[in-house]
């Protein structure tokens, strides 16, 4: 079994715009959703980073969840046309990084043997991935696991 580390830390409150996707994701749509999408996120004037966020939301069926590609912008920047934005509150975070192919292995391990364990309490202002610009599938991806507990 893969080893996972989670390090308790704070995020700062960020403001993502960018396209929202509603589903599973057991089909491969949030990778075509950033491929279909990375030129109209690369032309975000002021832009910083490339962000992925997860939201779970009343009324959605049972693994289904709100998910934003998207990309980092001042408080003050215009959406623009077709984009979706989301302010993502900061706080204390658990900190863990894994490549594309650990995503979801890394996610289930913090949910359902990390969380338990620790006495934290999840709070639902968003996981945050963040990939860096110059991002290859190999590469690995920063999360944060939002919780409500101070760490």
């Amino acid at each position: 079994m893969m080893e996972y580390e989670f390090v308790p830390s704070e995020a700062p409150t960020r403001h993502i715009v960018g396209v929202l996707y509603t589903g599973n994701g057991a089909e491969g749509e949030i990778g075509r959703l950033w491929g279909a999408n990375d030129a109209l996120l690369k032309s975000v004037p002021n832009r910083k980073g490339f962000f992925g966020v997860s939201r779970m939301r009343e009324g959605l069926p049972v693994g289904h969840f709100d998910y934003l590609a998207g990309v980092e912008v001042g408080p003050a920047d215009e959406v623009p046309p077709g984009l979706t934005l989301w302010t993502v509150s900061g706080g204390p975070v658990y900190r863990a990084w894994a490549t594309i192919d650990q995503l979801r292995g890394t996610i289930d391990a913090f949910y359902h043997r990390f969380l338990p364990a620790s006495g934290a309490e999840a709070d639902n202002r968003g996981l945050v991935e963040a990939y860096p610009d110059d991002f290859e599938m190999s590469m690995p991806v920063a999360l944060e696991f939002p919780v409500m507990a101070s760490l």
